[in-house]
């Protein structure tokens, strides 16, 4: 559709810009270290993230406290 402005220039409408909303799978993340931030402690593993595309999922190998104080301060080490 064309438009004349106030100035008598003719111009043509743009599109409109349509957004794509990009997330990132963490799902396939290696396994690591895991650091407790209360207690120290090292255990194999990895801190749970939820998962923005899958977020009903939960891995083995996720910890979502440590074993040893039940603190939710964990750390990966990579």
């Amino acid at each position: 559709m064309e438009r004349t402005d106030t100035n008598g220039n003719k111009y043509k409408d743009m599109p409109k810009l349509q957004y794509v909303s990009v997330t990132l799978c963490t799902c396939e993340r290696p396994q690591t270290t895991v650091f407790c931030r209360t207690c120290s402690n090292l255990f194999p593993g990895r801190a749970r993230i939820r998962c923005p595309q899958h977020p009903k999922i939960i891995h083995l190998m996720d910890h979502n406290t440590c074993p040893s104080c039940f603190s939710s301060k964990l750390k990966e080490i990579v």
